[in-house]
């Protein structure tokens, strides 16, 4: 009996863009900022599950998509943005010169 595997393709796709772009903006890129980053994402966009092979591919398919890189875009600014004004009281760059 094959094993299936619950993916949120949103997250992985969020997750992918934030390791490539994070780095070329002017935000602390230490563990707790990077999640920020990710959660204040996840939770401005809408989640898109996929159980089978099948329809990973088709999730998939979205990637490609350009609006929906566009909409991931504008989410990431809002999302650095937003972590760059308010940063974590866990953040390693701000309990480094504490």
């Amino acid at each position: 009996m094959p094993e299936f595997i619950l993916r949120n393709y949103t997250e992985e796709m969020v997750r992918d863009y934030v390791e490539l772009q994070l780095p070329k903006e002017d935000i602390c890129d230490c563990g707790r900022c990077k999640l920020d980053v990710i959660a204040h994402m996840l939770n401005n966009l809408p989640a898109s599950y996929g159980i089978t092979h099948r329809g990973y591919l088709f999730d998939k398919m979205k990637d490609m998509d350009m609006q929906n890189r566009v909409t991931i875009s504008k989410c990431f600014h809002k999302a650095v943005l937003a972590v760059k004004d308010r940063p974590s009281d866990e953040c390693s760059t701000l309990v480094a010169f504490s």
